[in-house]
């Protein structure tokens, strides 16, 4: 059906966009990104949609992005499993360990969590979730469709980009730079220690 040839179309071309490897056969369609794979085999009434990775977490981000993916043109996925209301895969609750200057242009923040060390990969690069000044996190979970639902309005979170600049144990740090008008720079500065964040 046509619709079909419009999910080959567009795996294709995200495979293409994102350098990522996709094989093809007469059984179906195959691509490979984050140590995860995403097989589209053909049956009657569309596509059968079959995720493999390593931990559930990366499960989760593929599950994702295929449903972002497809809905990008008008399809729907029917997962057979969805964690309705799970955290969004990929998201760790820290606690603020400590914040203080490591020179006079920039703050090292150390938060601590169960998670902390899968983030000490090489120089990795992780958005820093924060809650609106004087509100209550609302953290972004997973939707029945399995994309992940952000918070709006009141509740949108802040979510600058840091990367970790060294990690052991349960905890990570990073470097805050100093400047005016950074809604993370006055939180840093406003005695965050305890304050739960995303990661």
């Amino acid at each position: 059906p046509q619709r079909s040839g419009a999910a080959a179309a567009a795996l294709k071309a995200r495979a293409l966009a994102w350098g990522a490897p996709l094989s093809e056969t007469p059984e179906g369609l195959s691509l490979s990104v984050w140590g995860s794979e995403l097989r589209m085999t053909p049956e009657p009434q569309g596509w059968r949609i079959e995720l493999a990775a390593p931990e559930p977490r990366l499960i989760g981000t593929l599950r994702d992005s295929a449903t972002e993916l497809f809905a990008e043109i008008g399809l729907t996925v029917a997962w057979d499993h969805v964690e309705v209301g799970a955290l969004a895969p990929g998201l760790s609750l820290m606690r603020v360990v400590s914040v203080a200057p490591v020179t006079p242009g920039f703050l090292r923040m150390r938060v601590a969590g169960d998670d902390a060390a899968r983030f000490g990969i090489g120089s990795l690069h992780f958005r820093l979730l924060l809650p609106q000044p004087g509100r209550d996190p609302v953290w972004p979970r997973v939707g029945e469709s399995g994309r992940t639902i952000w918070p709006e309005g009141a509740d949108a979170l802040h979510r600058p980009v840091y990367t970790v600049a060294a990690q052991a144990g349960d905890w990570l740090d990073f470097d805050i730079f100093r400047h005016a008008g950074s809604p993370t720079c006055d939180w840093a500065l406003a005695e965050p220690v305890a304050d739960q964040v995303g990661i």
